[in-house]
């Protein structure tokens, strides 16, 4: 027997697989949690921060939106590089806001740490979710493992984890109405989905396929959820809540920032040079490039309903998962801020390229594109502006568009992959 027989073999004992997946659980969460130890100890170089005093305004009566300076809990040390300015003021929604409240009872290293662990299980419940689409109840845990060691060895996740984002809760909302929309269950899908649009505003694309779709009885319980969780929160914030968060949204000013994969980050920092990249928001790069990022996210909801209609109409699992993870790249793409932190959503979008091209003759093609693309979206680079390296030589792009770049990659397999669906064979 061939020594690569022999591998091959050893990796499809269930025992050795386990093992083995495990054991990088293990070395991955050793090493993560001195990380958020240490940051339990320095409120001010996470994004908790921002969550947490928004928390504490609001049970002061004060506006929950009302930026406050990074020393707010305490002086900072001295050698530490934090900004003079204020922190960002927090950028989510009413009812997010509501929702993350309660931890701002507790002193912040425990909020924290009670964030930090709610963080990693609703990870572990969505790979659950996701394995389950597609596996056997017999290889159910192992997938779920192999889930695991794929979201947590990818940067993304880590930078999520480690800042305090709701990253990783948004993921475990979505990846249940994905499961809950494929099966038919068209209340719990909508419910589902509603309360993740009360979250995270981006799922608002997803409105779009379903009436693309005609799902009408899904996206009348989504309506009737986002409702629900808007009520709740603006009777206990007060309806003025609502007006002050879309004034907060026009005054954005860091739309070129690296760490930001949309449209509008890329055609931000195309309009700035590397020595004010990232400073400027888009309507400081002028009227011509706001309408630009506006005209392409448009151009790109409209691309919903003729791919929808070129998908087997429903009840077709295969067709909506196509559709679905078509959108949640579009999330990410179209919204004005679309940090890279939220990249290990796509992880539904890769599973569903693995799964749908197994039957064709080309499989390896889309899922080489559909790799590269998770690889390349999970490479972290940080400039300052103006350091070398921000910008690429030769070139109106800088080096954080090739966040943007993976996102459009794994866009268009999806929707070369749709094009294929219900064909036994093809490129």
């Amino acid at each position: 027997m061939s020594i690569p027989q022999m591998i091959r073999d050893r990796l499809a004992d269930p025992g050795i697989v386990a093992i083995l997946g495990g054991g990088a659980l293990l070395v991955i969460f050793g090493l993560l949690a001195p990380i958020l130890m240490n940051r339990a100890q320095e409120p001010y170089s996470t994004d908790f921060l921002v969550f947490y005093v928004s928390g504490q305004q609001l049970f002061e009566a004060e506006d929950v939106y009302a930026s406050k300076p990074f020393d707010v809990l305490g002086p900072i040390p001295e050698g530490e590089n934090v900004p003079d300015a204020d922190m960002n003021a927090n950028l989510n929604p009413p009812f997010t806001v509501l929702l993350l409240a309660p931890l701002s009872r507790l002193p912040f290293a425990h909020a924290y740490a009670i964030w930090s662990l709610v963080s990693l299980a609703c990870a572990g419940a969505a790979a659950w979710l996701l394995a389950g689409a597609y596996a056997s109840a017999q290889r159910r845990f192992l997938l779920t493992t192999g889930f695991l060691v794929l979201l947590f060895a990818y940067s993304p996740t880590w930078v999520s984890v480690v800042l305090g984002q709701t990253t990783l809760l948004v993921f475990l909302i979505l990846a249940a109405g994905w499961r809950l929309a494929r099966s038919g269950h068209e209340p719990g899908a909508g419910a589902v989905l509603g309360a993740a649009l009360a979250v995270k505003p981006f799922v608002g694309v997803l409105l779009i396929y379903f009436l693309a779709r005609r799902r009408w009885r899904l996206l009348a319980w989504y309506g009737g959820s986002f409702a629900a969780a808007n009520l709740v929160a603006a009777a206990f914030m007060g309806p003025g809540v609502f007006f002050r968060y879309l004034q907060l949204l026009r005054d954005v000013t860091w739309h070129g920032m690296d760490m930001n994969a949309s449209i509008f980050g890329l055609l931000a920092r195309l309009a700035d040079d590397a020595d004010s990249v990232g400073n400027r928001s888009m309507l400081e790069t002028g009227q011509g490039m706001l309408i630009l990022a506006y005209g392409i996210s448009l151009l790109l909801l409209g691309l919903l309903f003729p791919l929808s209609s070129r998908l087997p109409a429903w009840p077709s699992r295969q067709a909506d998962d196509i559709g679905f993870s078509v959108c949640l790249v579009l999330m990410l793409l179209i919204s004005p801020l679309g940090w890279v932190y939220y990249f290990p959503i796509l992880l539904i979008c890769i599973l569903v390229i693995f799964h749908e091209s197994r039957t064709l003759t080309r499989a390896w093609l889309y899922r080489t594109a559909a790799g590269a693309g998770w690889l390349i979206s999970g490479i972290l680079y940080f400039f300052e502006p103006g350091e070398p390296g921000a910008a690429i030589p030769y070139s109106p792009f800088h080096v954080p568009d090739i966040y943007t770049g993976s996102l459009i990659l794994i866009a268009v397999t999806l929707t070369l992959l749709g094009g294929r669906t219900g064909r036994k064979s093809g490129p």
